[in-house]
């Protein structure tokens, strides 16, 4: 790896001035902001298209190429528009996983 690399891991996993913990807003900020040129992107590789396309002078690399999300492909903002419309497609969790999940949201927002 050449120096000057940014990566991007999750918060508390390493103690290092060149790795990031963002959301995905912040992942695009963060590359398009960094004068590095080369970055390591540890989320779903979707987001690479994205990274690539706003910030076409640098090059990012996949820490694992099958970071794929089945889910999020399902995904798209028709969908999201209609279901909160018509309010459909609501999922229903237990109590703790839901806490759980909310935690999670809550720190990703901090971030922001």
């Amino acid at each position: 790896m050449r120096n000057a690399v940014h990566v991007l891991f999750r918060k508390g996993d390493f103690k290092h001035d060149s790795i990031y913990v963002c959301s995905t807003e912040g992942m695009i900020s963060q590359a398009r902001q960094s004068k590095s040129k080369e970055f390591m992107v540890a989320t779903e590789t979707g987001i690479l298209h994205r990274m690539r396309k706003e910030s076409p002078d640098k090059t990012f690399l996949a820490v694992k190429e099958d970071a794929v999300c089945q889910y999020m492909k399902m995904i798209d903002l028709i969908k999201v528009r209609n279901s909160m419309r018509n309010l459909v497609c609501q999922i229903r969790v237990e109590k703790s996983i839901a806490e759980r999940a909310r935690l999670s949201i809550q720190r990703m927002l901090d971030l922001a």
